[in-house]
């Protein structure tokens, strides 16, 4: 049965009885040559060539280096207005409370840490005018006025200004690591970091967003390209899918298929003496 199928098919058949190709004992100086020759040139062309180390972005560095950033990230979190908490798709993998993950727990963290009155528990226990009143108040203050004098009469601005200290300090990001129920420590902190724009700005001055075909570039101006490979489904997500709201799971299908089909050429009957008909046994055999 096995021997039907494979006549069926057609692959035990030669491709061209008139062809003969001649067999060379091979020379393994040679070709261990050639292949030293070839590792050498590849570890040269990393040299010249290397991929970019780039610093990871912390809460530490952006509350150091942009304390505004920071503190308008923050009062975002707090008042449900970020990326995170704003988001909307198919799925919700953000099911968690902004203010309770940015502020509210890390703040508790630090004022029993310090052993301080905890504003926030003061700012809470407002009537819901006055809360909206100092959540307002401290908004434009964070956009217009910080690092000025703060409203001592405002806790939230307290609050805020904490924790900006707390990361400052390098204790914002453990704080938030430590708070992941699920075991994923980086959740909270890297969505976090996303919510203020930094690594979105890193990346477009690198050339690696998307719509610089992201990955392809790993750094701006670097010949040859980092992620090559990725080409297909790049120039997919700019030309058929550019406009293709569930682009990566249709990308995935036709790269999927291409990829299904060639691994069957082989044995698909007809197909499989493509090869053969436009002669390309000539650019690989000496005939």
């Amino acid at each position: 049965m096995h021997y039907l199928l494979i006549r069926f098919l057609g692959i035990a058949k030669p491709h061209r009885v008139d062809v003969h190709v001649p067999t060379v004992k091979a020379n393994h100086k040679l070709l261990f040559g050639r292949g030293g020759v070839l590792v050498g040139l590849i570890l040269l062309l990393a040299i010249v060539f290397p991929s970019p180390f780039l610093k990871p972005t912390t809460a530490k560095e952006i509350a150091a280096s942009d304390p505004k950033l920071a503190a308008q990230t923050l009062i975002k979190e707090f008042d449900h207005s970020s990326d995170t908490a704003t988001y909307l798709d198919t799925i919700d993998p953000y099911k968690y409370n902004t203010r309770e993950i940015y502020v509210a727990q890390p703040y508790a963290q630090l004022s029993g840490l310090l052993h301080t009155p905890n504003l926030l528990q003061k700012y809470n226990s407002e009537s819901p005018a006055l809360q909206a009143a100092q959540l307002k108040e401290a908004q434009t203050y964070f956009d217009n006025s910080y690092p000025g004098k703060a409203n001592v009469k405002n806790p939230l601005e307290q609050v805020i200004i904490s924790l900006i200290n707390m990361a400052a300090a390098g204790l914002y990001q453990p704080a938030l690591n430590s708070a992941s129920p699920t075991g994923n420590q980086t959740t909270y902190a890297l969505r976090f970091l996303a919510d203020t724009g930094v690594m979105d700005g890193h990346a477009e001055a690198l050339g690696i967003t998307t719509d610089q075909y992201g990955m392809l570039r790993e750094e701006k101006g670097r010949i040859p390209p980092g992620a090559w490979w990725l080409a297909p489904i790049g120039l997919l997500n700019h030309t058929v899918l550019a406009h293709d709201d569930n682009g990566d799971r249709d990308g995935a299908i036709i790269l999927g298929s291409l990829l299904l089909l060639l691994i069957a050429f082989p044995y698909i009957p007809g197909l499989n003496r493509l090869p053969e008909w436009l002669k390309v046994y000539k650019l690989l055999w000496r005939a």
